[in-house]
């Protein structure tokens, strides 16, 4: 790429010397008049004393010509005076003995030239825009294809093949780019591969152990099934989380932003989490506020909140819904260990808090969560809860979100 840019700059540089050296050359060769001349005005107005009759000066009453008072003093300190009249002559005029000597019309050639010099900077500068159109032209038409094409692959990522020639300076760029496309699409393909294999290779022999475990479950100690139970329970909700993150990274369905309340959502929780009030109080706290969100991505974010929650509460679990003017506010908070380390790089995709229990968990839930809140125009935030003393994740987006 930079030796094409360097070509490219070459090229810009030369054509314009030259265009300048050209032009130079062709407006002086245009502009010389071979019947120009030059005349020493000292000695017209001094041949003037000498051969009266051979000069082309005359004698002026001073009466008849009114000058400023600056011209006057030039007049008699001996100057020579030039006096415009009309559009392009000049009278010369000069104290001489006493007698006031005027010398001329003579045309001015000046208006010539600069109406000359006008019209060639014109052409010049005409004949230089082409010039660059005509060898910028290509370039800008390969960055164009190369834009639009990234654009094509931003919304549906595909593989590439772009117009582009070899010649072209741009080559380099179109040739990566083509490269990068195919091997994403490539990884893509991979990941959905992984994603239908986790799907079905691993909850297919998973639904095998919980129908095991329910007709062993009176032959085997209370600890062991639940402890079996509880296993099963977090394969299938890596399971889950991993593929809720697959398709996060490879299907962007528009969003179905509405507005309502958080009345239906919190039901919803409360009825799918239900299950877990025997070992954990789950307490849920809304107002009837209208809000603009997805529900079914808030559901998703929720979700994995509350289950996030479940793995390191002891007792108590706080899902808390708020509206302000401003923005909304889904807030969950347990009574755990709580939080060390950087929170902030709990919303990356595969870390885990330092929390030393030891429990299953790829750390996707809370990446998700973040996503859903950034598609919202929000945000997640992470700390310590001061009144249950664990952690609190809290979801803001605002109250009026861009659906």
């Amino acid at each position: 790429m930079r030796k094409q840019f360097v070509r490219v700059y070459a090229v810009l540089i030369l054509t314009v010397v030259g265009l300048l050296t050209g032009a130079g050359a062709l407006f002086e060769v245009l502009m010389t008049n071979q019947n120009s001349y030059q005349l020493s005005l000292p000695r017209v107005f001094e041949q003037h004393t000498l051969f009266p009759d051979a000069a082309r000066v005359r004698e002026v009453s001073p009466a008849s010509v009114q000058f400023p008072p600056s011209v006057s003093e030039k007049l008699h300190s001996g100057q020579i005076v030039p006096v415009v009249r009309g559009s392009n002559q000049i009278i010369y005029y000069r104290m001489q003995n006493e007698k006031l000597l005027a010398f001329g019309p003579i045309r001015d050639d000046s208006v010539r030239w600069e109406q000359a010099d006008q019209t060639f900077s014109l052409i010049f500068y005409m004949t230089l825009a082409l010039v660059l159109l005509i060898l910028l032209f290509p370039v800008g038409r390969d960055i164009l294809r190369v834009q639009r094409a990234a654009i094509r692959f931003s919304r549906v990522p595909q593989t590439l093949r772009l117009d582009v020639k070899p010649s072209s300076s741009v080559y380099p760029l179109a040739q990566t780019l083509e490269n990068m496309s195919a091997r994403i699409v490539e990884l893509l393909q991979l990941q959905r591969d992984l994603s239908n294999t986790v799907a079905h290779e691993i909850r297919t022999p998973l639904s095998r152990m919980e129908f095991v475990l329910q007709q062993i479950t009176p032959d085997i100690a209370v600890r062991y099934r639940q402890r079996l139970q509880k296993d099963i329970e977090e394969i299938n909700l890596l399971v889950t989380d991993y593929l809720q993150y697959a398709r996060s990274q490879h299907q962007q369905p528009p969003l179905n932003i509405q507005a309502q309340s958080g009345d239906v959502l919190m039901r919803m929780l409360n009825d799918k989490f239900a299950f877990y009030q025997t070992r954990i109080m789950i307490h849920y706290d809304w107002d009837d506020t209208v809000c603009r969100y997805d529900l079914g991505l808030m559901q998703v974010a929720a979700q994995n909140l509350i289950m996030n929650a479940l793995r390191y509460a002891h007792k108590d679990i706080r899902v808390t819904w708020r509206v302000t003017s401003h923005h909304c506010e889904l807030c969950v908070a347990d009574d755990g260990a709580g939080l060390k380390g950087k929170h902030a790089a709990l919303k990356d995709a595969f870390k885990q808090g330092e929390n030393g229990t030891g429990d299953m968990g790829f750390g996707l839930g809370l990446y998700i969560t973040h996503q859903i809140a950034q598609q919202h125009g929000g945000e997640l935030h992470i700390s310590n809860d001061d009144e249950l003393g664990g952690a609190r994740f809290t979801l803001t987006w605002p109250s009026g979100a861009v659906g």
